[in-house]
Formats: structure tokens, C-alpha cells, sequence
């Protein structure tokens, strides 16, 4: 199993101080602008898909401010940007993340006897990803989380 830690936060990155010159300097001598980067991680991602290798999301939440709580739906987005459907990008969250973490028997689908930790959206999942963004409840083993989430 593999996490690409795909998904940042675009407008905290945009808001971020510049990196001191030395480091601007290397990254234009290396063609590494966002957009270049962007596009060279969906291609491992595309690659890994192509060779069975199994992702599973995450994003290294908190460790910048481009990289805050709660954006694991911008990497889901990020993977179907790179190829994978819809439904594929979020088992990577939810069974294969289950799977890769000995949890399969607990958690990770929605089946009689497991934990029914639930997310509720505003949207059809099945046909837009961005839905996630949208959240309208969240239930934790079965049980309401209060309060809902904005």
C-alpha cells in the first residue's frame, strides 16, 4: 500500500510567503512550479494504478498550512484527476485504507456487523466527487455527530 498524501488546500498555498530566493532560484532552474509538480504526481499515481499498486489517502494534515485538517476530499478529487474513478478514489479511504491498517473485519464498508461510521453528503457521489466538500452529516458508529458539520 502506498499514500501519495495527495490534496492541499490551493488558496493557503497561494497565501504563503514566497520560498527564500536560493530556493526560488532551484526551483525555476527545475521547471518545479505548482501546476508542473501537480502534474507529475498524477502521473506516479497513474502509474501506480497501471501497475496494481494499491493507494490509500491521506495527507499529511496539519504538517503545513496548505495541508490543514480536514481536506481529504481534495485528495480524493486529486486521484480521480489522475485517473481513477470515483468509487476507486474513495475505497482508497475508506476499505483499502480499512484493508492496510488489519481493520477490513471492522470498518471500511458498509456491511451487517461492521462499524457504521457514515458521511453524509449534499450531492450524488457517484457522479461528482466535489460532493464530499459538501458534508450534511456525520454518524460514528451509527450515532450522530453533534454538531453536524457546515
Amino acid at each position: 500500500f502506498v499514500n501519495p498524501t495527495l490534496g492541499f488546500d490551493r488558496e493557503a498555498l497561494a497565501s504563503m510567503p514566497a520560498p527564500p530566493h536560493g530556493i526560488a532560484a532551484a526551483m525555476k532552474r527545475i521547471g518545479l512550479d505548482l501546476e508542473t509538480a501537480q502534474a507529475a504526481r498524477l502521473q506516479v499515481v497513474q502509474r501506480a494504478q497501471t501497475h496494481g499498486i494499491q493507494l490509500v489517502t491521506g495527507v499529511d494534515a496539519g504538517a503545513a498550512p496548505a495541508k490543514r485538517h480536514g481536506i481529504v476530499s481534495l485528495a480524493l478529487a486529486t486521484l480521480t484527476e489522475g485517473g481513477f474513478s470515483i468509487a476507486d478514489a474513495v475505497a482508497s479511504a475508506t476499505a483499502v485504507a480499512a484493508r492496510a491498517c488489519g481493520l477490513a473485519e471492522v470498518t471500511g464498508r458498509f456491511e451487517p456487523g461492521l462499524a457504521a461510521d457514515l458521511l453524509l453528503v449534499d450531492g450524488n457521489l457517484e457522479r461528482d466527487i466535489t460532493a464530499l466538500q459538501r458534508p450534511v452529516a456525520v454518524l460514528i458508529r451509527g450515532n450522530p455527530l453533534t454538531p453536524p458539520p457546515n
